[in-house]
C-alpha cells in the first residue's frame, strides 16, 4: 500500500498520506449519525437543541458552543490532518486571534518575518498593544531569536508571498529543547492538509485560513486549528465559544463540501503550477521566478523531505519597474487580478499595494516585496491557457520599451517588438526595416508579439497567411521570406524551431540553463501553439486510445458564466441571487430579469457555463432530470411516437409507459445498439428518438453518430435526444456527434456531491430553444438558484473529479475481472466491452460507473451488498462517493420482470458507482464483501 501511494505521489516527494481521499470523502459524513442516514451531513441551521432535561443535552445546547455540521467539518479536517482535534473558526485571522489568548500579557510570541500582511498586522498593531511581547525573525537563526518568555513560535511556510520554506521539524526540535512549554504553531495555508502535516513534523497546533485551498471555492470565510494536545484543546474550546468568532453551519457545510475534492485538486493545482513556474522561468522577460517545485528554489531539497508536493502559489520578479508589473497585472484576462488564493480560479496580485500594504516599507524591503513582485495562485484551468495568459500580459508590459532584441543563439532569435495589434499602413514600413535588420544581423526566426491574430490560431506566416485577413500579412510574409527567415506570432518561451522542420513546431522541455547556454535552441511561447498543437497537448492529457479532452474544458468550466464584469461588485464568484422578482425601469422594460421562474441571474450563470461544456449555443436548467424529460417530450402532441432504447434508466422507462403512453404518445423501445434494428423501428410518426448511452445499469455503449445519421436521413424533423448522465459533459458531447438535444440528470456527475437534484438540456436550435424556453417557464419544474449555484461550483472541478472517476474505476473493474468470484464484469474502459473500440472513438474516457455479476443467487448479491463498508448500499450515482445498488430491485424495481429478464437485469446483477476515494480502499472493501458472499469453506 506505501508502494502504491508512493506511486501516486509526485517524484522525490514523500508519499501520499494513507487513506486521505478515503477519510476526507468518509470521516465526518457516517449515514449511521442521522435518523434519515442521508449520505450527505445535512445543514442544520437551528441555534438551540431540545434537551432531555436540565444539564441533559444529545451533545449539543447552543449552536455557538457547538453545532452538528459544524461537528461532522472539524472530525474531517482532524483527520486530515493527522489531529485528534479540530476548531472551526470564522476565518483564519479569527484562529490567529483564538490561539494567540492561550497567552497572557508579558508572554512572547517570536514570529518568522515575511508572513502574510494581516498576521503581520495583528501581531504588531493588536497584540502587541495587549501586552503581547511580539517579536519578528529569520528563523535560519531562531537559537539567538528565542527569548526566557517566549511562549509561542509561530511560523508559516512556505511564506507569503516570497515561498520561503521552513524547516517545520528543525525549529519545532530547536524550540523544544530550549523549553518543552513553547507552542509551535505552523500555518499551513499554502500547502493545504494534502501536501504537508505540521503535527507530524513536531508542530503543536496546525492552523490555517480555509478559504483558501482547504474549501478551494472562494466563496466561504473560515479559520482552522487542528492540535493533538489535550490541555491546549480544552483551553482553545472554551475560548473558540468565549471569544464567539465561530462559523455558520452553512459556512461548514461548504467547507466540508470542498474538502471531499481536495485531492485532486492539489495535485492539478501542482500539475499547473509547475508549468507555469517552468515557463515563467525559461522566458526572459522574467527576472527570477520564486516557486518551491523548481529546483532552482533555495529550500526545493527540504520541499521535497517534508512534503508531498507543491500548492499553486508562485512569485516572481518581472524585468522593469511599477509599470511594467501594473501594465501586466491590468493586461490578463484569464487570470484575475484580485486578492486571496487557493481558489478554482487563477488569481494574480500585487503584495507590496495589497496583501502587505499595511507592512513598513522599510520590512517590505528587507522582505524582498518590491514593486515588481507578483504573486500567482494558479488555478484549475488548462495549463496551455493560463501560460497564454501569462505570455500575452508579459508582451503588453514589455511593449512599454518598443525595441528589437537579439539572443546568443545557435539560431538566432529575433523578437521585433510592436506597440500595436495589428500592421497597418502607417508602420508597415517600420516592420519591414525591423525585420530586415534582423535577417542582417543573423537572425532565423523573427517573433513579433501582440500581431496577427486570427481565428485559426498563430504560428508561422507561411502556414497560415492565406488564412489571416489583411495585405499587411502578405506583404510582410514576403518581406520576411525574400530575407530568409521565418516570421512568427509570439515571445519567448515554450517552443523549438528546428532548421530543418520548414515550417513547423516541435515542443522542447524548458530548463533553467537555457538561458545562457549557446546550444540553446529558440524557443517559442505556448501563445503561438498552432491548432494541431494544442491538439497534441490535448491528446496527451487524454485517456490512452481516447478521443483528445476538448479544447479549454476546465477552463470555460471555470469562467464561462462567472465573469465578475456582470456584477457592481466585481464578485468573482457569482452570487446567489434568491430575489423572486426584479424591478422594473418602466411597463414592460426590465434589466433582463422579471420573476424568478422566467429567468434568474444565478440560474443564467449555470445555464451559460453548461452550454460551453456542451459545445452548445443554450442550456436549460430544470428541477430535476425527469422534469428535463418532462420538458423535452412536452415538445409533442398526442400521437407522436417516441422511439427509446430499450435499456433506459428506470424513472425513464416508467414515465414513457406509465405516463406519456397514458397521454397519447406512442412509445415503442428498441436495442439501439443495433442499428439495423434502429431502422426497423422507426415509424412515420416518429418525432423523437430517446438514446441513453452507457444505459443503466447494464453499460451498453450506443453509436450516436451511426443513429443521428440513420434518424435523420429516414427524417431531418425526427429530434434525437441523447441522455449524457453517465458520461458527463467532460467524456462525451453528443451534440458534436449529431444529437438535437443532450439532456442530464446533473444530481450526478455534473454537480457530483450528491447534493443537488436538477436536470440540464443543451441545445443548439433556436427553434427548438425557444419552444424549450416556453416550456422551462410554462410548466414550471425550474431548480431554486441555491441549487443552481452548488451545481455551478460543482462544474469547477468535474474535470479532475471526471479523470479520478476513471482512473479508479479501471483498477477496480480489471479487479474484479480478474476475480474467480465474478462472473462477468461490464466496464466500457475495458477491451472485453463489445462497444470498447466504439467508446474509444466517440468519447475522452469513461466514468466512475461499472456493473457486474457476482456468482452465485440472490443470496449472494444481498450479502455481498450488506457486507460493504466503504461502499454505501444506496441509489444514485456520480458522487464523489462510492455507491453499490441492486438494479432489480431498486433503481428498476418499476421495470417488469419479463423485460428485466430481457435487459439482463438479473438478480446477480450489482452496479457500482466508484468514487474518489483512495483505489486501494475501495478494492479492499470489494473484496472483504467478495469474501463475505463466498466464504471458503
Amino acid at each position: 500500500m506505501a508502494s502504491q501511494r508512493q506511486k501516486d505521489s509526485s517524484a522525490g516527494y514523500q508519499p501520499v498520506f494513507k487513506s486521505f481521499a478515503t477519510d476526507a470523502i468518509h470521516v465526518g459524513s457516517e449515514p449511521e449519525q442521522w435518523n434519515s442516514m442521508a449520505v450527505v451531513p445535512p445543514i442544520s441551521l437551528s441555534t438551540t437543541f431540545k434537551q432531555h432535561g436540565p444539564g441533559k443535552h444529545a451533545g449539543f445546547e447552543y449552536s455557538r458552543c457547538g453545532n452538528p455540521t459544524r461537528n461532522c467539518l472539524e472530525r474531517a479536517v482532524a483527520a486530515l490532518d493527522g489531529a485528534q482535534y479540530c476548531l472551526a473558526l470564522s476565518s483564519g485571522m479569527a484562529a490567529s486571534l483564538t490561539i494567540t489568548h492561550l497567552l497572557k500579557s508579558g508572554d512572547g510570541i517570536l514570529c518568522m518575518n515575511g508572513v502574510y500582511g494581516g498576521t503581520h498586522e495583528y501581531f504588531s498593531k493588536i497584540a502587541a498593544e495587549f501586552g503581547l511581547d511580539v517579536s519578528f525573525a529569520d528563523l535560519t537563526k531562531i537559537k539567538a531569536a528565542l527569548k526566557p518568555n517566549t511562549k509561542m513560535l509561530w511560523i508559516e511556510t512556505p511564506s507569503n508571498p516570497t515561498l520561503n520554506v521552513v524547516d517545520i521539524k528543525g525549529c519545532a526540535d530547536i524550540v523544544h529543547k530550549h523549553n518543552k512549554d513553547i507552542i509551535v504553531v505552523v500555518d499551513n495555508t499554502f500547502m493545504s492538509a494534502y501536501f504537508q502535516r505540521p503535527l507530524a513534523l513536531g508542530a503543536d497546533i496546525c492552523m490555517c485560513s480555509a478559504s483558501k485551498y482547504m474549501n478551494g471555492h472562494s466563496d466561504v470565510l473560515m479559520g482552522l486549528i487542528s492540535l493533538n494536545r489535550d490541555d491546549i484543546y480544552e483551553r482553545l474550546k472554551f475560548l473558540q465559544s468565549a471569544l464567539g468568532a465561530v462559523p455558520s453551519p452553512f459556512d461548514c457545510y461548504m467547507c466540508h463540501r470542498g474538502l471531499k475534492t481536495l485531492h485532486v485538486r492539489m495535485k492539478q493545482h501542482f500539475k499547473n503550477a509547475m508549468a507555469a513556474a517552468q515557463f515563467l522561468e525559461a522566458d526572459p522577460r522574467v527576472d527570477r521566478v520564486i516557486f518551491p517545485g523548481l529546483p532552482s528554489h533555495p529550500q526545493h531539497e527540504l520541499m521535497k523531505r517534508q512534503c508531498t508536493g507543491c500548492p499553486g502559489m508562485i512569485s516572481f520578479y518581472i524585468k522593469g519597474k511599477l509599470e511594467h508589473a501594473s501594465t501586466f497585472l491590468s493586461s490578463l484576462k484569464l487570470i484575475t487580478f484580485g486578492d486571496s488564493l487557493g481558489g478554482v480560479e487563477s488569481l494574480a496580485e500585487h503584495p507590496a499595494s495589497m496583501s502587505h500594504v499595511s507592512v513598513p516599507e522599510n520590512e517590505k524591503k528587507e522582505l524582498g516585496i518590491s514593486d515588481t513582485l507578483i504573486r500567482l495562485s494558479v488555478g484549475l484551468e488548462d495549463e496551455e491557457n493560463i501560460i497564454a495568459d501569462l505570455d500575452q500580459a508579459l508582451r503588453a508590459a514589455q511593449l512599454i520599451n518598443k525595441q528589437l532584441i537579439f539572443c546568443p543563439l545557435e539560431f538566432r532569435l529575433a523578437v521585433v517588438q510592436l506597440h500595436v495589434s495589428k500592421i497597418k499602413a502607417d508602420n508597415l514600413g517600420r516592420a519591414q526595416t525591423l525585420v530586415k535588420e534582423a535577417a542582417g544581423q543573423g537572425a532565423k526566426v523573427v517573433v513579433l508579439p501582440e500581431c496577427f491574430k486570427s481565428p485559426y490560431g498563430t504560428g508561422f506566416f507561411a502556414e497560415y497567411a492565406e488564412k489571416i485577413p489583411g495585405e499587411s500579412t502578405q506583404v510582410l510574409s514576403e518581406t520576411a521570406k525574400n530575407c530568409g527567415v521565418y516570421l512568427v506570432a509570439g515571445s519567448v518561451g515554450k517552443f523549438t524551431v528546428k532548421p530543418k522542420d520548414q515550417g513547423r513546431m516541435a515542443r522542447s522541455p524548458i530548463t533553467p540553463a537555457m538561458h545562457s547556454s549557446t546550444k540553446w535552441d529558440p524557443v517559442i511561447s505556448s501563445s503561438v501553439i498552432s491548432g494541431a498543437s494544442m491538439a497534441s497537448q490535448r491528446q496527451k492529457d487524454s485517456s490512452a486510445g481516447y478521443q483528445p479532452v476538448f479544447k479549454s474544458f476546465a477552463t470555460d468550466a471555470i469562467h464561462v458564466g462567472s465573469e465578475p464584469e456582470q456584477w457592481n461588485s466585481m464578485a468573482v464568484v457569482p452570487p446567489i441571487s434568491l430575489s423572486t422578482t426584479f424591478k422594473q425601469h418602466g411597463p414592460g422594460k426590465h434589466a433582463g430579469f422579471e420573476y424568478s421562474r422566467s429567468g434568474n441571474p444565478t440560474r443564467n450563470c449555470l445555464e451559460r457555463a453548461v452550454a460551453a461544456l456542451d459545445g452548445a449555443q443554450y442550456c436549460l436548467a430544470l428541477a430535476s432530470g425527469l422534469a428535463a424529460t418532462l420538458t423535452i417530450t412536452h415538445l409533442f402532441k398526442a400521437g407522436d411516437g417516441i422511439l427509446c432504447m430499450n435499456d433506459v434508466y428506470g424513472g425513464t422507462n416508467r414515465y414513457f409507459r406509465k405516463i406519456a403512453a397514458e397521454v397519447g404518445f406512442d412509445i415503442s423501445f428498441a436495442d439501439l445498439t443495433k442499428l439495423e434494428e434502429l431502422k426497423a423501428a422507426l415509424k412515420p410518426n416518429t418525432k423523437m428518438v430517446w438514446i441513453e448511452t452507457p444505459t443503466n445499469p447494464t453499460m451498453k455503449v450506443v453509436d450516436i453518430k451511426g443513429c443521428a445519421d440513420i434518424v435523420h436521413k429516414h427524417n431531418k424533423d425526427i429530434i434525437v435526444v441523447v441522455d449524457n448522465t453517465f458520461m458527463s459533459a467532460y467524456f462525451q458531447r453528443p451534440l458534436e456527434l449529431g444529437a438535437d438535444i443532450c439532456m442530464y440528470s446533473a444530481t450526478k456527475y455534473m454537480n457530483g456531491h450528491s447534493d443537488v437534484v436538477m436536470g440540464l438540456i443543451s441545445l443548439n436550435r433556436d427553434d427548438i430553444y425557444e419552444r424549450l424556453k416556453f416550456l422551462q417557464n410554462a410548466l414550471g419544474a425550474v431548480p431554486s438558484p441555491f441549487d443552481c449555484y452548488m451545481c455551478n461550483r460543482g462544474l469547477k472541478t468535474l474535470h479532475v473529479r471526471m479523470k479520478q472517476h476513471f482512473k479508479n474505476a479501471t483498477a477496480v473493474a480489471q479487479f474484479l475481472e480478474a476475480d474467480p468470484r465474478v462472473d462477468r464484469v461490464i466496464f466500457p474502459g475495458l477491451p472485453s466491452h463489445p462497444q470498447h473500440e466504439l467508446t474509444k472513438r466517440q468519447c475522452t474516457g469513461c466514468p466512475g460507473m461499472i456493473t457486474f455479476y457476482i456468482k452465485g443467487k440472490l443470496e449472494h448479491a444481498s450479502t455481498f451488498l450488506s457486507s460493504l463498508k466503504l461502499f454505501a448500499l444506496a441509489e444514485s450515482l456520480g458522487g464523489y462517493e462510492s455507491l453499490a445498488e441492486h438494479p432489480a430491485i431498486m433503481t428498476h424495481a418499476s421495470v417488469s420482470e419479463g423485460e428485466r429478464k430481457e435487459l439482463g437485469i438479473s438478480d446477480t446483477l450489482i452496479r457500482l458507482s466508484v468514487g474518489l476515494e483512495d483505489e486501494e480502499d475501495i478494492i479492499a472493501d470489494l473484496d472483504q464483501a467478495l469474501r463475505a458472499a463466498h466464504p471458503k469453506k
